[in-house]
């Protein structure tokens, strides 16, 4: 596991060392107040599977930068989905996308930007678009 800086958000992230581009990255998406290592569990499972696995801090959150500046519990959901669509750029690729709480919520706003290939929404109100 190493810790990058994607888009201007953290990320820690988990590579098997049997990886194959041919498996679709994953992109695990916490809560509100919630840092992307609380992962961490699910994410060495998925790389003994040979997934690679990136565990995403949304904006504000640890070393991940404010949206426009903005700090933390001053953020919309709005914020975060652009603050979530700046990594999917800067990644390149199109992830398997797994939300839990509020960071299914962004996922869910992020669906239809083409980044996101399968989502898992976990504690997540429904989707308000079609999936």
């Amino acid at each position: 596991m190493k810790k990058e800086h994607i888009g201007g958000l953290e990320a820690w992230v988990y590579t098997p060392d049997f990886y194959s581009n041919d498996l679709t990255p994953i992109a695990f998406v916490p809560g509100a107040s919630a840092l992307g290592i609380m992962g961490a569990n699910p994410a060495l499972t998925l790389k003994g599977l040979g997934r690679k696995v990136y565990l995403v801090s949304l904006p504000g959150h640890g070393e991940s930068k404010p949206w426009n500046g903005k700090p933390l519990g001053h953020h919309s959901l709005e914020d975060f989905s652009r603050g979530l669509g700046s990594f999917f750029e800067a990644l390149g690729t199109r992830v398997d996308a797994w939300g839990h709480s509020m960071g299914a919520a962004v996922v869910q706003k992020q669906f239809s930007s083409g980044w996101i290939r399968n989502a898992v929404l976990i504690g997540s109100p429904a989707p308000k678009v079609p999936l």
